[in-house]
């Protein structure tokens, strides 16, 4: 048990918690980001706001986010269970 695989849970939880939240809130941060398209890009960014910038992105990221975090914190748990070996050589 290394202080590695506990950051590595703690971190993983984090992501998770995150990706949660994207999820929760995408239809705001699809907005916000459609506005920050429009308003940097002019012409082009209006195009791209209402093509790329939409609430089923937004989730697919988040999803993508709360995998990521599940694959490190079963990979610290594991480490810490002693069924994997430790990232770290002791």
């Amino acid at each position: 048990m290394t202080a590695s695989n506990w950051v590595q849970v703690g971190v993983g939880g984090v992501v998770i918690a995150v990706g949660v939240a994207i999820v929760v809130f995408r239809v705001r941060l699809a907005r916000a980001n459609a506005a920050a398209q429009r308003a940097t890009s002019g012409r082009l960014g209006e195009a791209i706001a209402r093509r790329g910038a939409t609430p089923m992105w937004t989730a697919v990221v988040g999803g993508v986010f709360i995998l990521i975090g599940c694959g490190a914190t079963v990979d610290g748990i594991l480490k810490l269970a002693g069924v994997l070996a430790p990232s770290v050589p002791q």
